[in-house]
């Protein structure tokens, strides 16, 4: 098992993930990326954000730090990652 994913587990546990406050984008559809708050703060990150896939709950999620997830954001709103999907929104290249 990688470091990272031992970490994850233990940052995160699968028993817990459900009671947590996940959203998502509307009208994303199968396609959607589910945020939570972490209304704790853990070892790793401190106080942040957790990343998940919808359509895989129990998977892995990624974890963020508040000002990890405030500069990813900007990054978004600035445009910093248009390049990244055709001109019709559709899968990323």
């Amino acid at each position: 098992m990688r470091r990272w994913a031992a970490s994850l587990d233990f940052e995160l546990p699968a028993w817990g993930r459900e009671r947590m406050a996940w959203r998502r984008a509307s009208g994303s559809g199968d396609a959607a990326m589910e945020v939570a708050p972490l209304g704790f703060a853990t070892a790793a990150v401190g106080v942040g954000v957790a990343l998940r896939q919808a359509g895989w709950p129990d998977g892995p999620s990624l974890l963020f730090s508040a000002a990890e997830w405030r500069a990813f954001l900007a990054g978004v709103r600035g445009g910093e990652f248009d390049d990244l999907t055709d001109s019709g929104g559709g899968d990323a290249r």
